[in-house]
């Protein structure tokens, strides 16, 4: 008989290792002492160590192993094949989970890269950056810091694992192929448009409700946005915020720039800020311009 010291010495394992295999009677010493405590064990127990050890590294759980130490060889062997198989199907699986991810971001890549395109191919002119006191000879380097925003907001809130979902007004588009393809069909006229991005919970969507936010700061009856742009308070991070403009007909255009021009002097006003950001623009009831500045409730 040998101690737990010169048998654990003998499988290259520890004693704490033992004294857990006896706990859960995996490997039970031959003999414990009944006034010192003391573990004996027969070096024919080696094999067994051996075997647990082996078994252990292959991925077996313990109610697994005690199960194979009652086998011969040849059952050993069998079992060592059958979990090669698991683990084989087990990595193809995690292969395909790679590709499959890999053709998602590539897609979904693609699909930002293609809306921001066509949204900004829309801008005709930088002339409308007066309107917020910008200089429209800084024109292309204010729209590529937008850009760049809406394309970082997008990748951002881009669905992780799930199929990808575009909704142009009523018409809900499905997978990577089929929103690409209806991107490439922009034109202007899209940009009346209620067009979302996401995965299929962006399908119930609804309209922006200036119910879902709380006015912050206002300003009305005013001729141009630089008028009061400097009197906005800066924006404080972590906080969802919409500009919500009113028009007059003098004022109001159906285009694009107006939008961004207007994100890209907020992004300007406040950099470093980490917000999210958005702008709607519609008509006046009255012969005024109003301005509000929300934050989601």
């Amino acid at each position: 008989m040998m101690t737990i010291k010169e048998f654990s010495q003998l499988c290259r394992c520890t004693a704490q290792t033992l004294r857990y295999y006896d706990k859960i009677d995996l490997l039970k010493p031959r003999r414990v002492d009944s006034w010192t405590g003391y573990r004996y064990y027969e070096a024919a127990q080696a094999i067994d160590c051996i075997k647990i050890k082996n078994l252990q590294a292959a991925d077996f759980s313990i109610e697994e192993i005690k199960v194979l130490l009652t086998k011969n060889d040849r059952q050993l062997y069998e079992a060592f094949e059958l979990k090669i198989s698991e683990h084989e199907h087990k990595l193809e699986r995690i292969r395909e989970i790679q590709r499959s991810y890999l053709k998602e971001k590539t897609g979904m890549e693609k699909i930002i890269k293609s809306l921001s395109a066509f949204l900004f191919s829309q801008l005709e002119s930088y002339e409308g950056l007066s309107e917020f006191g910008l200089e429209p000879k800084d024109g292309s380097a204010i729209v590529e810091l937008v850009r760049s925003y809406l394309e970082k907001w997008m990748t951002d809130t881009a669905p992780d694992e799930k199929e990808v979902c575009l909704v142009v007004n009523d018409e809900v588009y499905r997978g990577t192929d089929a929103v690409s393809e209806k991107i490439s069909t922009f034109t202007q006229e899209n940009l009346a448009d209620k067009i979302l991005l996401g995965d299929d919970s962006v399908a119930e969507e609804k309209d922006f409700d200036p119910d879902d936010y709380i006015s912050v700061w206002e300003a009305h009856d005013w001729e141009h946005v630089r008028d009061f742009l400097n009197d906005v308070p800066n924006l404080e991070d972590g906080v969802d915020y919409c500009f919500c403009f009113h028009l007059n007909k003098d004022s109001y255009r159906d285009d694009i720039s107006f939008p961004i021009f207007m994100l890209g002097a907020m992004l300007l006003k406040n950099k470093d800020s980490k917000v999210t950001m958005s702008c709607s623009v519609d008509k006046s009831a009255d012969s005024q311009n109003h301005f509000s500045l929300l934050k989601m409730r």
